[in-house]
Parts: structure tokens; sequence; C-alpha cells
């Protein structure tokens, strides 16, 4: 039947009826004005579905490119879209431009044997997926601007309404999600589901979402997906499928499948492979990325997980449930190199690697698991895990665990187990689920359920099998005596095994004879040994290897390198540790830790401790850059001759917890307990807000700093401190770069420009409670702002007498409240003495209100040798360097104006030439010079330009000296 044309222009945009239980053909040859039957087909899908199909009819599709447009149609009837030839290889659906091809909304609908592509590599497949079924097709390079490319929502509202099955997804992705200021992560590169739907014998293959999910990304818990294969797909923004971070601040979770926290999706018979979360380090977005080389948050059973890598936590999964799960050879740049915070029931994770802690696992849980075999700079099978009737080294506390090796057939390959296993028979039934195993045997063969993913064969003929332990010690520094034993079961030779060593994993063997059973080594030199031990007895024979098994630490030095090999000792810049972590696992307490170029981003704090020093060795001290992830602050620094030296600190914020003895909410860069911070860069490091109800041990608020908080005796040297900021919430503590809490404090030397506290003391804050004294040598402090809560030191809030300044300069800074209601003083300084200081241009940017704002130079100061001019009230324009009606500062030997009470103080324009020096041209000799007093410490000190402080035995007002030229005499009377 011929479909009749309207002929008025008007009525041409109508959908037109056609018959029920019709089908209708498509061919590349054909025309939009042909009836649509095989003889006359039409020219374009589109077309054809934006008619009025009734339930029933069919679409037939002839081999060929159909390259679509105009408006996207929904399918709204159960009908059927197929290709002719049942290859979907022979259809290709393609549109221009940044659109979709149509809406799928009816559960009784089917789409098959077509393949989807994009023309013009900016277009989607499916749009709306409400209902319908989608079989044997191929989505291929289809792009999204949002959530998924190929599928970008799938919402049935019951099980069944959405299918997929027998499909291919690959090269698809989407460009949203995933910034860490976006609460959406996840993405889906080919899929995005937030309802029911069931996705089942898929592969899906190099797609990839700069958000969570590289495959699929829900939000649902309704979302099933059985027996498919994820391969090479991968989340965040770099280099697909490589490890190598992007230029561009996106995160991501999940390399092959991205689950919010609270859906828990499930995803049951499928196989994971080479899927990756690649993330810009150091570029400051990382911060919400919890990872998941494979998945997060899903619920996986009887699963494959193999070489996933995420760069930070969890390299196969991360977060969710696994069950009966195999996961060997995957990696994580940090944390849990197979799984990190994850429940785990009857896994097994073997030959995993971590590059900080927990090779196999990470947190969590594991029950009827075996986690053994995996290797991490630190603690190389487990940490953090809580462990029930499993089996991993060192033995675990718990209920029915075991520490002997599980006895694999192959280590390197076949993680089932052998007749002699330890792990047969040894879980908990009760906590046995499903009932399969991994190889789709019964999960319970034995006695009992046994651990692990594989249930061994209880009538399999036992092997003759060599098991060996270590019995002595695992780790020491410098040399290390340690002892190992041997056992073999299943000899039916009839001869005694001979028993051969090799304890350094050189290839030789290193003890040999029918006594060598047992056996003890000296290892005298630095590194990571891999211990192999061969039995045999007739033609019998077998070996066990324990790889990295016994660590030797080192005096040091060792080096950190991001693009080293990681070869212990890292005694080498390339073969260094890829964390700084990693490289402190293995240094004696007290060696040194050199950094090379690069970016480091912690995801824990790393502690400096016992005389280590960690120096960043690039040419420039921006060369070494290390950040962190979101509320982890990056180091501690505790004792005399701890050092953290030439290390840039960047976009780092402080811990936001609630423990009150580690002092949460302060510094968000270094927590010194003791130690010497020099020669640093401090940037962007930001506090919150304190909670004002926790206490420290000495039932006192804790206080809040920027960057750098110290609560025992230590230095800071030839620092820098730039838009770093305290989030003080109360009006009573602040430091927006420092505060010295406790103990003696010594900044020297060190930049302050643009940081910012809430409360008080823009870049350095004293709190008076704890009875914290400091000492402040040669530093310049440029714009920054004490402000908030009555706000106090623009530059510096002190403790009073016991915070001292020297040969410092103050400049720009000031304070401002939040209402003239509210107090705010001391624009430069507040609450200190100040030695041969000199502060110009700081200022009060408020009007003085019932509260008062008193000081724009210094309040409740004691000045002596130094310069106060030209500060001021700049809402009102008022000079007030000083307030005349603070009786509590004083002068001496200082210029200012009005001129102060005091030992020979002056009100004499200073005569500034070259950045606030004193000028010593004839005819505008500054009247400051030599005017100060000459103080006992002068005599070995410098000014801020680094000259002696004393001109002979003279010293100016100020914080720079004046040495006159050879024949210039002043006269003094």
């Amino acid at each position: 039947m011929r479909l009749r044309r309207l002929t008025l222009v008007g009525l041409m945009l109508a959908p037109v009826a056609l018959s029920a239980a019709t089908t209708y053909y498509v061919s590349t040859t054909g025309s939009d004005d042909n009836a649509g039957t095989a003889e006359a087909p039409f020219k374009t899908v589109i077309y054809v579905l934006s008619q009025a199909l009734a339930d029933g009819d069919e679409v037939v599709v002839a081999a060929g490119e159909y390259i679509e447009s105009g408006t996207a149609p929904s399918i709204t009837a159960a009908i059927t879209l197929r290709g002719a030839s049942g290859d979907p290889a022979d259809v290709t659906l393609t549109r221009w431009g940044n659109s979709y091809l149509f809406n799928l909304q009816n559960a009784g609908a089917t789409v098959r044997d077509v393949t989807f592509s994009s023309k013009s590599g900016s277009s989607q497949g499916i749009s709306s997926f409400t209902g319908g079924r989608i079989e044997n097709c191929v989505f291929d390079g289809l792009v999204s601007s949002g959530y998924g490319g190929a599928i970008s929502l799938m919402n049935g509202a019951s099980a069944g309404a959405c299918v997929v099955t027998n499909c291919v997804f690959r090269n698809c992705r989407c460009n949203s999600g995933g910034r860490a200021n976006d609460s959406a992560t996840a993405a889906g590169g080919a899929v995005y589901a937030t309802g029911h739907g069931l996705v089942t014998d898929c592969r899906f293959i190099d797609n990839s979402a700069r958000g969570g999910g590289g495959g699929i990304g829900s939000t649902s818990a309704n979302l099933v997906v059985v027996g498919c294969v994820f391969e090479g797909n991968w989340s965040g923004h770099g280099s697909a499928r490589d490890k190598t971070p992007g230029d561009n601040g996106w995160t991501g979770n999940g390399g092959a499948i991205s689950c919010d926290a609270n859906a828990g999706m499930t995803v049951s018979n499928c196989v994971f492979a080479s899927n990756r979360v690649v993330l810009p380090a150091g570029k400051g977005r990382t911060t919400s990325c919890r990872a998941g080389g494979a998945t997060i948050n899903c619920n996986l059973y009887n699963c494959v997980l193999t070489n996933n890598y995420a760069i930070l936590d969890g390299g196969a999964i991360y977060g969710g449930r696994a069950v009966n799960c195999l996961v060997a050879g995957n990696e994580a740049g940090q944390n849990g190199g197979g799984a990190c915070n994850a429940a785990l029931v009857g896994c097994t994770l073997a030959a995993n690697t971590a590059g900080n802690i927990g090779g196999g696992t990470y947190g969590g849980s594991a029950v009827n698991s075996i986690v053994y075999g995996n290797t991490a700079a630190t603690d190389a099978n487990w940490n953090g895990t809580t462990f029930t009737y499993s089996c991993t080294t060192p033995a675990a506390g718990g209920t029915g665990n075991i520490s002997s090796a599980p006895l694999f057939r192959d280590d390197a390959s076949d993680w089932t187990l052998r007749k002699a296993s330890p792990c047969i028979d040894a879980g908990d039934d009760s906590s046995a689920v499903g009932d399969a195993d991994l190889a789709g045997e019964s999960r319970i063969r034995g006695g009992s359920v046994d651990m692990g993913c594989y249930e061994a064969d209880p009538n399999a003929v036992a092997e003759f099998t060599v098991a060996a332990i270590i019995t002595g010690e695992t780790f020491g520094y410098d040399s290390l005596t340690t002892s190992f034993s041997a056992t073999v079961s299943g000899n039916t030779t009839g001869e005694e095994p001979v028993y051969y060593w090799d304890v350094d994993g050189d290839g030789s063997w290193d003890y040999s004879g029918t006594d060598k059973a047992a056996i003890s080594h000296t290892y005298s030199m630095p590194g990571q040994y891999t211990v192999i031990c061969t039995a045999s007895a007739g033609a019998e024979s077998d070996t066990a290897t324990l790889v990295g098994a016994v660590t030797v630490g080192t005096s040091g030095p060792v080096y950190v390198n991001a693009a080293g090999s990681g070869t212990i000792p890292y005694d080498t810049a390339e073969k260094g540790a890829t964390s700084i972590s990693a490289a402190l696992a293995l240094l004696k307490a007290g060696g040194t830790v050199y950094v090379t170029n690069g970016t480091y981003n912690l995801s824990a704090t790393v502690t400096i401790s016992g005389g280590t020093k960690l120096v960043g060795c690039g040419t420039t001290v921006g060369d070494v850059v290390v950040t962190a992830a979101q509320y982890v602050r990056p180091f501690v620094l505790e004792g005399s001759g701890s050092v953290i030296s030439g290390i840039r600190i960047q976009d780092t914020t402080a811990p936001n917890t609630s423990v009150a003895s580690d002092y949460p909410h302060t510094g968000a860069a270094i927590l010194v307990r003791g130690g010497t911070v020099t020669n640093c860069v401090f940037y962007n490091c930001r506090t919150g807000s304190e909670d004002a109800s926790i206490k420290d041990t000495d039932n006192l608020q804790i206080e809040n700093c920027g960057a750098v908080m110290l609560i025992g005796d230590a230095t800071v040297v030839g620092c820098c401190f730039t838009n770093c900021y305290s989030h003080a919430g109360s009006g009573v503590n602040g430091g927006g770069a420092i505060q010295v809490n406790r103990g003696h404090g010594v900044i020297r030397g060190c930049d302050f420009y643009g940081n910012t506290a809430r409360a008080s003391g823009g870049a350095i804050h004293v709190p008076t409670a704890r009875g914290a004294t400091a000492e402040i040598w040669n530093c310049a402090f440029r714009n920054n702002q004490g402000s908030g809560f009555n706000g106090y030191g623009g530059a510096v809030s002190g403790g009073g007498a016991g915070t001292v300044l020297y040969n410092c300069l103050f400049e720009g800074n000031y304070v401002q409240s939040r209402s003239t209601e509210d107090r705010c003083s001391g624009g430069g300084v507040y609450n200190a003495t100040l030695v041969n200081c000199t502060l110009v241009g700081n200022y009060i940017k408020q009007t003085a209100g019932s509260a008062g704002h008193f000081g724009a130079g210094v309040y409740k100061c004691a000045v002596t040798n130094s310069i106060v001019w030209a500060n001021s009230n700049t809402v009102d324009n008022v000079l007030c360097n000083w307030s005349e009606s603070d009786a509590v500062t004083t002068f001496g030997y200082s210029c200012t104006s009005p001129l102060a009470d005091g030992t020979r103080n002056m009100s004499n324009d200073p005569a500034f030439v070259d950045g606030w020096r004193l000028s010593a041209e004839r005819g505008a000799l500054s009247p400051l010079i030599k005017k100060g007093l000459a103080l006992s410490w002068m005599a070995s000190a410098t000014d801020l330009d680094g000259t002696p402080r004393l001109a002979g035995r003279s010293v100016d007002m100020g914080a720079y000296q004046t040495h006159l030229p050879n024949g210039l005499m002043i006269l003094l009377r």
C-alpha cells in the first residue's frame, strides 16, 4: 500500500497514519516519497520512525550507511527495528551534529542487528530509554556532551522494562560529570542509568568518561549487569588506556563501572580487564576521587578482575561488595592494589600491587577469602582490613584466620587450590554466598566451604606439593638475619625430599640438601628479596615462591621520582620510589629522602620523624610539588632534627574530623611537633571552620590556621606563603599562614603575601592561652588580611611580650570586621614586640564604630628602633599609625606620627627611597640613620637585605641598615 502524500504545505508536517502490523523497508537507494515497500523503500530511518507506527509494525533496514538528520523521534509503539541481514556490521545508522537518533520508550519495542555510529564525532545513539529491547547491536564512537555516549538515560519503571543484550559498545564517551565540584560523578561513557535495566552478554571496549564509569555509570540500585566483558575502558582525564595523567582537572571513579554510593547495583559473571582510572595528578581536582580501576560501589558476584589500574586507591575495586571473585594482577598508585574499602566474601586477591599501602586490600573486610602474594611499598597484602575465616600474611587477628601459604596451582596464572592447601574446608559455611564458585562448581564440595573464589575437588588425587613460610623477621635495616622452613605433602615416591633454596631471587641455589627443610640466612645489603624453594623426590618436584618476602631497609639516602622504576633500595633517582611514603617505609630514621622533579599527590598524611630529612632536589623550589586529597594534611613533622626542605605544597585542605588530639582543623600543609621547615613554598593551603565544642587535652578550644601549625619547638626558615587561608569562626584564633600554638617557634627569612585569616593574624597568629612564644626574624609581610570576627593583626597577631619581631617589613596589610559593631585593630601588627621593623601603607578597611578600630600600623605593641609611617583608615582617609588613646602601646627610639611619648622618638619624615630603605643622598639624608638603640644581638645579625645590622657601632631605625659611602660625614651634636 502506497502512503498518500498530502499536498498542502501546512499539512505536510503532520504524521501520516500507517496500517497496523505492516512491514516497512528502508534502503540507501530509496526515497522518503516512496511507499516504504520492499520494491519502493524509504530512504531514512528517522522519517519512518517519525510516522504514527502501530504495535506490531516492523522496520527493516537494508545494508548500507544511513546518515540521518532532522528532529529525533521517539519509539512509543511496540515495533521492531532491525537490520535486514542480521549482521550489525551491514547496517550503520549515523547522524550529523550534537544530537541522538531516537528515544526508545515502549517495553514491547525491539531494536536489533544494526550499528549506531557518529558521523561528526559529537552525536550519541539513543537518548531516553524507558522501555524496549536492544539486541545484537554495535554502538561505535558515540559521544554525549552530557551522560552516556551510546545510551544516555536508561530509566525503566520496572524490572524487564529495559533490556540490552548481546551488544558491543566501543569507543563511546561522555564529556560531563566528574569535576571536583560536580556532585554527579557517575557519568557513563557508554551507558548511563537512573532506573531499572538489564544489560547482559555485552562487550564494553575502550569507552571513556570524564566523570565516573568509562563503560557504565549508574545512580540506580535497579540496574543489573550479567555476563559482560569490560576491557580497556577508562574514566578521568588522560591518555586512553594509559596511566599518564591528562592536563585538565577532571576526577574519575570506576574505570569500567561507577555506581553512586547509596545505590549498589548488581554485577555478576563479568570479566574486567585493563580498565583504568587516569587523573591529572597535582591539578587540584583529584580531591573527590575514590578511584576503583574497574568498579566503584558495585555488588560483584562471580567476576574476574585482572590488570586494572587506579591512579589512587583500589586498583580493581573501590567500595561495594565482591562475592566469589578473582582479583589478580591489578595495580593502585596509592592504596589497595586489589580492593579498597570493599566487603570481600569468598574472594581471591593475588599478584596485585599498590604504590603505597596494602597490595591486596586496604580497609574494608574479608570473609572466607584469600589475600596472598601481593606487593606494596608498605603492608604487602593488607592494611586496615578486618578478616574472618581467611588466609593472609601477616596473620590477621580474628576468628578462623590462617597465615600459611594457600598453595595455588600456579602462583602466576592458576589460582585454584592444590589438594594440600590449608584453605580447603577452612571457611565459614554460614558466611558462604551463592550456590556456585567462580568456576561454576558447587560452592561447598567437601566438608565445608573453601577459602577463596574456587572450591577444590575433594576427589582429586593429592599432588606432590611444597609449601614455604618465613619463620623469622621479614624486615630490618642495613642487615637482617632471618629463617625459613618448608614442608612437603603428597610425597608418594618413597624417597626423602631434597630442598633447594634461592633466598635472593637471582636464579641460583644458595642452599640445598635433604637437611635443608629449615634454613637461616643473613641479608647484608638493602633490598627487597623474593625467596624460592623447590623440593624434589624421585621424579616429583614442586616450587613455592615468596614474592618480595624479605625487605632490608637502608640508612639512605633514598630517592623519590615520579618517573622512577620503584626498584628497592631506591638508591638512585632512576630507581627511585614513585611515592614519598614508599621511600620513607624503607628508610631508617635519621636518613634523607631526596625528591626529584614532579608532582606528588598524597592520599594519606606522611609523617617525617626521628631526625629524617625530606629534601626536594629540584633546580628551583617549584620543581617538586606536593598536593593532597581533600581533607588530607600532607605532612606531620616531629623530632628536633627532622627537616622538610625544598618542597612546594599547594592546593591542600586541612582534615575535617573531630579528633581533638590530632588538631584536626589546623594546618592544611604541615602539623609541626618539632623540627625545621626550610626553603619551602606554601600556596593556597586552606582550613575550614573549626568546631568550637572540640577541646584539646588542656580543655582549650582547638585553634585554626591555614598552612603550618607549630605545636612544639620548631623553626621555619626561608619559606614563602601565598594565598593561604584560615577559616576561624570564633574570633579567637587564626593565622592565615602560620600559627605558633605551643612551644617556641622561630620564623626567619620568610615572605608572606596575600594570606587571610577570618579572625586574627592574616599571616601569623600566636594565641595567648597556651603560653607559646615566637621569634620572627627578617620577614616581609605584604597584602595580608586579618578580618571577620573582631579582626586583629592584618599581618601578625601576637601573644604579647613573648612574640618578638626583628628586622621585618609590613606593607599593605589590613584588618576589616564584619560590621562596625566588631572591633578591628592593628592593620600591621597586634599585641607583639617590634624591634627594627618598618610598617608602611597598612590600613584599617572600615570606619570606626561602637566597638572602635585602632592602630592601622600597630596596636597593643612595644615598639623599638622602628618606623610606623603612613598607615591609615582608608574609609575615612585618616592617618592612624597608632592610637593616641592606646596606653598599652609604647615607643622608644622610633619614628611615627603623631610623635609618641618615649625615649628619643621622632616624627620626622623618614625620607624613604628604593622600597622603604632610608635615603643616604647628600642633601636628602634620612634623619633616622644612626638614631636607633644598639643592642647586644646586633653584632652578629643582619638587616632585611642581609647586610650587617650595625654600621660601625650604630644602628638605624627600621628594617634596613644604611651603610654610608666613604667620605660622607655626619656630625652628631
